[in-house]
């Protein structure tokens, strides 16, 4: 039976599983945030892998050499696994505009890291929706489609596109059903373990992170029921969580559930 244990590993190895994946001959490609399409690249036959942040407290200290302390770790820690060569792997990466820190992370990969990615990328996305706004939008998406395609000598068709809309949507879906579990008075999967699974999902193929959540929607049920507590429900907000691997930093979320 599938464990949260079983997501958890997939994140702790991402980097050895994209090293095995390239090893089978895919295309792997790094992006930042949710702001990239990622259904363009799976589209393509590439497995899109969001750059996450480091446990190695060196790789947050090479970042610094390049960048201002005051930056955010994620940034920080990106610049100096670029420089690093965490992410020799990537047959490209495609950064954008999510804001000036993440800019400069881009700018320190495409000077100080060797090698640099064969396709090195940036986006710019729009953060209104007018007219103007989306026309540039799908202006880019086209851009985005074409570049990819010289890159790879291969047509992006729109059946691919669809199948990928499909796969992508979901996933979407089965995560809803996981965070409708937490509606509980008691839920059956605690926040922490949602955490681990979404995770696991950033850096591995959708397709195969839809299989483990169906069989994960299929085993909850059959779990045994936690103890119910009378403690109130906390929401923790924030732009970036992924220091909470619990090595290198506490694992904030588990921190608020034992308290």
């Amino acid at each position: 039976m599938i464990k949260i244990d079983d997501f958890e590993k997939i994140y702790n190895d991402r980097h050895s599983l994209a090293w095995q994946w390239k090893r089978e001959g895919k295309k792997i490609f790094g992006y930042i945030y949710s702001l990239m399409p990622e259904e363009m690249l799976y589209a393509a036959g590439v497995i899109p892998v969001q750059l996450t942040e480091s446990e190695d407290t060196e790789d947050l200290r090479m970042g610094k050499v390049d960048t201002p302390e005051t930056f955010c770790d994620y940034s920080l820690s990106l610049a100096g696994q670029g420089i690093a060569g965490v992410y020799e792997y990537l047959d490209g990466v495609i950064f954008n505009d999510a804001c000036s820190q993440t800019k400069t992370a881009c700018e320190v990969w495409a000077e100080r890291c060797k090698p640099l990615p064969p396709y090195f990328d940036f986006m710019m996305f729009p953060d209104q929706q007018d007219e103007g706004s989306i026309k540039f939008y799908i202006a880019s998406l086209e851009d985005l489609k074409k570049r990819l395609e010289q890159f790879l000598g291969s047509e992006i068709t729109d059946d691919a596109i669809r199948n990928a809309i499909e796969v992508y949507n979901e996933n979407r879906r089965l995560v809803k059903k996981l965070y409708e579990m937490r509606l509980a008075d008691n839920p059956p999967i605690l926040g922490s373990q949602v955490f681990s699974v979404m995770k696991a999902g950033l850096i591995m193929p959708k397709d195969e992170h839809n299989k483990m959540l169906t069989e994960l929607l299929e085993a909850i049920p059959k779990w045994d029921p936690t103890k119910k507590e009378k403690r109130p429900r906390v929401m923790a907000w924030s732009h970036i969580f992924e220091e909470c691997s619990g090595k290198t930093f506490p694992n904030f979320i588990k921190m608020i559930e034992e308290l």
